[in-house]
């Protein structure tokens, strides 16, 4: 049963003890997020990723349409991704928005350095992500 451990304007974050994930669904809001936002609710999830100590990761970015430039993805990697990595993250599915040029900034993102560290696969859909998470 996923308990919910983070609610803000941007994004709900939430985590299953039974499955060992930490679940992210981003809000429509992050069309008005500011770069500040966006670094301040990194923070937080590295922080509840250190608390939480998740197996995997499920993050729903259907409604993220913040665009993440190419010097913030190069602050992310260095300030977040390694947080999954000290706790033995192993996967991260994440639901990829429509808005084209978030999910473009994501992508980046992930190739940055997300993949090396985490198995990492961009699904349409949370049910095809979990599936994928619990094999």
């Amino acid at each position: 049963m996923e308990t919910q451990f983070y609610t803000s304007k941007f994004w709900d974050i939430g985590f299953d003890d039974e499955k060992s994930m930490i679940h992210m669904v981003w809000k429509p809001e992050t069309a008005a997020m500011t770069e500040d936002d966006y670094k301040n609710e990194i923070i937080e999830s590295t922080r509840l990723i250190h608390k939480c100590k998740p197996k995997g990761m499920l993050c729903n970015n259907q409604f993220f349409f913040f665009t993440v430039t190419p010097e913030l993805q190069e602050w992310t990697v260095s300030n977040s991704f390694n947080a999954g990595a000290e706790v033995g993250m192993k996967k991260v599915a994440i639901i990829i928005p429509e808005d084209f040029f978030a999910q473009l900034s994501l992508e980046q993102l992930m190739s940055e350095d997300g993949s090396l560290i985490y198995q990492t696969q961009f699904f349409p859909s949370e049910e095809s992500a979990l599936i994928w998470l619990s094999k």
